[in-house]
């Protein structure tokens, strides 16, 4: 027996006329300097879970997590060299999204450790490396055939 009330199609039509509303509030809160830390973990733990990858999401984990991601951004600021979150074992080869596997490194070496593992994928034939659009960090994007060019570049 279908209710009377239909929660999604309430969220639907609320979202729909509050969307300005709601967006506000949202940038107000992931803007906060005082919400970054956890802003930033979260979206990485989304991220994980999309991808396959494990999560912990227990209370003492998600607080040691955040406890990392302040520590990044607290190196960027006193440095003032971009600092990030790295998963010491990759997402990708079985590594989980737990306080043990983070590690704060800067965004250059993190792109040089990701450009060396795309490499070793490449040789492994096991990705199609012409078909990814690659993220950096720094907010860039290239697309496939100049990260190509990057990692011949690089080679010689």
């Amino acid at each position: 027996m279908k209710s009377k009330f239909d929660k999604k199609a309430y969220d639907k039509k609320w979202y729909k006329e509050n969307r300005e509303t709601k967006l506000k509030y949202q940038n107000q809160y992931n803007n906060n300097p005082e919400n970054k830390a956890w802003v930033l973990m979260t979206n990485a733990m989304r991220r994980v879970q999309r991808a396959g990858g494990r999560v912990e999401s227990d209370q003492e984990s998600l607080e040691a997590m955040e406890k990392v991601y302040q520590r990044a951004i607290d190196m960027t600021v006193k440095t003032g060299i971009q600092h990030v979150v790295d998963h010491i074992l990759a997402i990708v080869n079985g590594g989980a999204h737990s306080p043990n596997n983070l590690q704060v490194i800067t965004a250059s070496e993190n792109k040089r450790k990701w450009l060396n593992h795309d490499r070793h994928l490449r040789n492994q034939h096991s990705i199609n490396i012409e078909n990814v659009n690659v993220y950096l960090n720094d907010g860039i994007e290239l697309t496939s055939e100049q990260y190509l060019s990057e990692l011949q570049g690089e080679e010689e």
